[in-house]
């Protein structure tokens, strides 16, 4: 399916900004140059996007932009753990149902997701979060550890499985952040 054209300046910017914050579903919708990327939710990162948010608030056209905007905003905002390993969870799932196993897709997104959860990590460490957030980071973090099982008992990359093996402890590393008794 062919990606359609923006139909204004602000469109084609706002455009831009969702392939910034969301490489990943870039990729699976059909954005082959995004191919191995994921948000890396550092703080220079996270306020750049909620800079330019605003500025493309400021220049948005219409009601669907303002609420595209807001939504994005939104999310970004609120910082919630379990956005993080979601959005890593999300980007594998989408990369198995798109393509199954392609390493040469993998590798890197598995390098880039490693650090997606180092980062993460720093954003979120610090904050008290409620039981609730918590269990559902915990969720999150369980779901990439099974999907890392799949993918090892399926390829036969052995640098693949060194990087999953990266990937698995950064996640226990991460959840261990959102244990609850």
């Amino acid at each position: 399916m062919a990606i359609p054209k923006p139909a204004s300046t602000v469109e084609s910017e706002i455009f831009e900004l969702f392939k910034e914050a969301d490489p990943s579903g870039a990729y699976i919708n059909g954005l082959k140059e995004y191919a191995g990327k994921i948000f890396i939710p550092s703080r220079k990162n996270l306020e750049r996007i909620a800079k330019r948010t605003e500025e493309l608030r400021l220049k948005a056209e219409n009601d669907l932009q303002l609420k595209v905007l807001d939504s994005l905003a939104a999310g970004f905002a609120l910082q919630e753990p379990q956005t993080y390993p979601d959005g890593v969870l999300s980007a594998f799932f989408g990369y198995l149902i798109k393509e199954g196993i392609v390493p040469s897709h993998l590798k890197p997104l598995t390098r880039n997701a490693v650090r997606a959860l180092q980062a993460a990590a720093q954003e979120t460490s610090q904050k008290k979060w409620p039981t609730g957030l918590r269990l559902l980071t915990l969720i999150r973090c369980d779901g990439i550890l099974e999907i890392i099982k799949t993918i090892k008992k399926e390829t036969t990359d052995k640098q693949l499985k060194e990087l999953l093996d990266n990937l698995a402890e950064a996640t226990r590393k991460y959840s261990s952040i959102f244990r609850v008794k």
